[in-house]
């Protein structure tokens, strides 16, 4: 192990492994200004993973496909960079990255589509909004229009 004087970084020599301790911190504990991450918490062993301050995010694998963050409030899941599911405080669902809720609570917003799809699903169907209206194709190819926009 190496602790730089002048950063305070903590380097430890590769296939090192950090073990349990004796109290509840558990086998690691990384402190933030106002809460804590702990790996292997308590007696069962739980990790949280929480941002330092109360405003902060915790994002989670930003630089490969999937991202999650999880703010102070709301949780975006995220592939490629691109919002797909966003859990809301008032309780709104938020679908590809649809963002207003007309004042609504307990809402679920659903984005226009991209591409509308183009072949039949086998094994059920498909649930989409095209210009604002909410549309339903089956596995027969039969488009539904269930509500105009």
């Amino acid at each position: 192990m190496y602790i730089d004087a002048t950063t305070g970084y903590v380097t430890l020599p590769q296939g090192a492994q950090i073990s349990r301790g004796v109290n509840n911190n558990g086998a690691l504990a990384i402190l933030g200004t106002a809460a804590s991450s702990h790996f292997n918490y308590s007696t069962a062993e739980d990790t949280y993973i929480r941002g330092g301050k109360t405003t902060s995010n915790v994002i989670i694998n930003d630089t490969g496909n999937s991202t999650v963050i999880d703010g102070n409030t709301s949780v975006v899941l995220q592939t490629a960079g691109v919002d797909r599911i966003g859990l809301g405080a008032a309780g709104n669902i938020a679908l590809f990255g649809h963002s207003t809720f007309g004042g609504g609570v307990n809402v679920i917003g659903i984005a226009n589509r991209t591409t509308a799809p183009t072949t039949n699903p086998t094994l059920g169907g498909l649930l989409y909004v095209e210009a604002g209206a909410l549309k339903y194709r089956g596995s027969s190819g039969t488009v539904t229009n269930i509500a105009n926009a």
